[in-house]
């Protein structure tokens, strides 16, 4: 028996309602998980001067990447609404080509954008070359357990096809005590600058993005539902547009709820309008 998309859709649907979701797979337990990460970094601020936490600070940041324009036709038009708001781009390899990055440029955009050497070999042909010449420059922090190790360079040609498309190069791993590392790398416009941004902020914006991306793609291929909400309603791009839409105006406690109330509906009990006097 070969069943109808509807039928398919109408059995997804009801197995959500009486679903149990994997608690520690879904939107909920990976945003605590996230949270309890931020809560082990050290805030080196001066306390009496500290009106937010960290960990809060971070979470909000985060939450600027998990709630992402849904399209790039949702991201233009916020370009339309607001020509002149700063903006910065992060996205992943499959952006650093050289016709987007120009037309970043030419929208005056800033941008951080991942790369992988098995896709930009002449770059990092390019960044070895250099570290030969003891052009790059390179840092390396000690912490407790775990080492950080950066490099980076300045106006590198992005490939052979484009060598006068000049970017800017930032390589970072991550070295635990057992010898296990994690190695990740970008390509910018912003130039070296107190760590790439003011106190490494334009690292700290990409390595958020990159968090939020690990975070969504989870749920997508590990919480039922996730998948069963985007069941019902079909469309990724429609899906956060009414996740964005209910966070925005209405006071869920957890995006399970949020989850939980588009494949179920809900409905709001009257309206009170606070009095300002």
């Amino acid at each position: 028996m070969v069943l109808s998309d509807e039928a398919l859709h109408a059995i997804v649907v009801e197995a959500g309602s009486r679903m149990k979701i994997r608690e520690h797979l879904s939107a909920s337990g990976l945003f605590r998980v996230v949270r309890s990460g931020f809560e082990k970094i050290v805030d080196t601020r001066v306390a009496e001067l500290v009106e937010i936490s960290l960990a809060d600070t971070l979470m909000s940041a985060f939450a600027m990447f998990s709630l992402k324009d849904p399209s790039l036709l949702a991201f233009e038009q916020l370009r339309r609404d607001h020509p002149h708001l700063p903006l910065i781009i992060t996205e992943d390899a499959l952006s650093s080509n050289a016709p987007h990055i120009e037309e970043l440029i030419q929208h005056d955009l800033h941008y951080i954008l991942g790369v992988k050497e098995g896709d930009h070999a002449y770059l990092f042909e390019q960044v070895q070359a250099a570290h030969q010449r003891q052009q790059t420059t390179e840092v390396e922090i000690k912490g407790s357990g775990v080492t950080h190790q950066f490099r980076f360079i300045n106006q590198i040609g992005l490939n052979q096809s484009n060598p006068d498309l000049r970017v800017n190069f930032v390589e970072y791993w991550e070295v635990s005590k057992n010898g296990n590392s994690q190695h990740f790398s970008w390509i910018t416009d912003f130039e070296h600058n107190f760590g790439q941004g003011e106190k490494n902020l334009s690292v700290v914006f990409a390595l958020l993005m990159m968090l939020a991306f690990l975070v969504d793609q989870t749920q997508q291929v590990a919480c039922r539902l996730f998948q069963a909400v985007l069941s019902k309603i079909g469309c990724r791009t429609r899906m956060w547009e009414d996740i964005r839409s209910l966070f925005h105006t209405l006071p869920f406690d957890s995006m399970e709820s949020i989850y939980r109330a588009l494949l179920h509906g809900f409905k709001i009990e009257g309206l009170v309008i606070l009095d300002s006097g």
